[in-house]
């Protein structure tokens, strides 16, 4: 019985392919777009500190806190004073590695709620941090889209090329593969693998076709004939040419 080979089947696979990077970039795109909006946003509706006052503190106590993990947390507590009150041992919401307890630092405290301290610069820190992730996604997503559709024009091109240079010959076919790299979500991919003999040069060719989602062995046997388009000039510059085969109905009266 001869089975249904698609020769486009290979051509939709390629487009699948393509067509799941453009989505995924797409994605990374909106990703991006959307954590440099929000920065935008922090930075514009954010907590604003310019009616902080800024004033001295005196680092009291550094706890030194480390997980299961190895990662090690650092928890740093000041003393400061401000309109003749003074607060103790009130929890600062920054660290670095320059920081060691007794050690004097600027600090910016809420005078309607002298409680509240944080550092310069605090309130810009999330736009920060959100405008470096948007771009990271955003620049990801264009790389993405970018390489995408050279790949699509090249690949085009070049069949294009392949189209008018190529010289069609008669391969022999070797085995059909499966390819477990190209298989996925349940749908397995074959490749014929096929062998042509250029007695000119005394030279033995060996090809594999795109990607075929239909089990093609039932046409494509071992030592089954099998045309290849071919560059003369670079023989690496080939196409497995698959035929679209009818397939024979079966009507069994046994």
């Amino acid at each position: 019985m001869r089975i249904n080979i698609d020769s486009s089947k290979s051509d939709k696979a390629g487009k699948a392919g393509i067509l799941v990077f453009i989505i995924l970039g797409s994605i990374f795109l909106l990703i991006g777009i959307g954590q440099i909006v929000m920065g935008f946003f922090f930075l514009k509706f954010g907590e604003k500190t310019d009616d902080y006052v800024k004033i001295k503190a005196v680092i009291s106590e550094i706890v030194v806190d480390r997980d299961s993990d190895g990662d090690t947390d650092y928890e740093v507590f000041v003393d400061y004073t401000y309109d003749g009150v003074t607060y103790g041992k009130k929890p600062f919401n920054m660290y670095s590695s320059s920081m060691y307890e007794g050690k004097e630092i600027d600090i910016l405290c809420d005078p309607d709620n002298p409680e509240k301290i944080t550092y310069e610069g605090s309130h810009m820190l999330p736009s920060i941090i959100l405008f470096i992730l948007g771009g990271v996604f955003s620049l990801v997503a264009i790389i993405l889209l970018i390489v995408m559709a050279c790949v699509s024009k090249n690949s085009k091109d070049g069949k294009k090329k392949l189209e008018k240079k190529g010289v069609r010959v008669s391969a022999t076919v070797e085995e059909v593969r499966v390819d477990e790299q190209a298989s996925a979500n349940g749908n397995i991919a074959y490749r014929i693998i096929c062998v042509y003999n250029d007695e000119v040069d005394n030279i033995m060719y060996r090809y594999k076709s795109d990607v075929l989602f239909d089990d093609p062995s039932g046409f494509y046997y071992k030592g089954a004939s099998i045309d290849v388009l071919i560059n003369p000039e670079d023989p690496g510059d080939y196409h497995v040419i698959v035929e679209h085969m009818q397939t024979t109905k079966v009507v069994d009266f046994v």
